[in-house]
């Protein structure tokens, strides 16, 4: 009878050991589940900030073509309107040496021959026109004066928000690169 009992208690011994190891067989498989759930959501939540990086990325590049365009096109009509002051400083410089030597020539006839009413007022006449011609032709390069002034504000405006869009942009790329080494490193 003792060596009965001996067997089933070393039977009953035998199926707790079996039963122990299976129990703690089934806990390692649940802890390897939730460790897995939790990798699982930690990838998907950086996939996510990755798209929305890379969709940041996309539109700060976007805007950062844009702005080297205009940029580009301000320059070009920085350009013109350099090209344009300069031939009009040219023009009135030009008008003014006509302006003198008409009144030089004016004055040596006077003195000379003492001219006539009627040439007198055709040379007024055009000492007016080339006058008025050179007062519209400072207005103009005053004008195009104030336009390269606006024009260079407006570029560096534009030079200052594309650099602060460059930073952010070098922002963004930083955090992606970090996102993805994070996704690697999983």
């Amino acid at each position: 009878k003792e060596q009965e009992k001996v067997e089933t208690l070393e039977k009953e011994l035998e199926d707790l050991k079996t039963a122990h190891h299976e129990l703690e067989e089934k806990y390692a498989d649940a802890e390897r589940k939730l460790q897995n759930e939790d990798y699982e959501e930690r990838i998907e939540d950086l996939e996510m900030q990755n798209e929305e990086l890379t969709s940041q990325t996309t539109d700060l590049e976007a805007k950062n073509d844009e702005a080297n365009r205009k940029i580009k096109m301000l320059e070009d009509d920085l350009y013109k309107a350099e090209s344009n002051s300069d031939t009009y400083e040219a023009k009135v410089k030009e008008l003014e040496i006509e302006v003198t030597s008409i009144n030089n020539i004016l004055k040596k006839m006077e003195a000379a021959e003492g001219l006539q009413t009627e040439r007198e007022e055709k040379l007024e006449e055009n000492i007016r026109v080339l006058e008025q011609t050179k007062s519209e032709l400072s207005i103009r390069a005053e004008n195009a004066e104030r336009q390269i002034q606006v024009l260079e504000e407006n570029i560096l405006k534009l030079e200052t928000d594309l650099e602060k869009e460059q930073e952010a942009h070098n922002s963004t790329k930083d955090e992606l690169a970090a996102v993805n080494a994070e996704i690697d490193d999983i």
